[in-house]
């Protein structure tokens, strides 16, 4: 992860360096919000996919 710190203004990486940001904000002692922050982060991105599929079936109900 070290190594993509250059990549970080690509855009791309972006991400990877808010991670490590809030890595740093997790070993200064806001671990609680930062394990929030991370399982929002996780359902998000799980329900992306899973919002595509939902709307399209609402499309074809209503």
């Amino acid at each position: 992860m070290e190594g993509k710190g250059a990549a970080v203004s690509q855009g791309r990486w972006r991400t990877t360096g808010l991670m490590l940001r809030r890595l740093e904000n997790y070993e200064e002692g806001e671990g609680q919000l930062e394990q929030r922050r991370r399982r929002e982060v996780r359902w998000v991105q799980a329900g992306r996919k899973e919002n595509k599929r939902e709307r399209r079936r609402e499309i074809v109900t209503i």
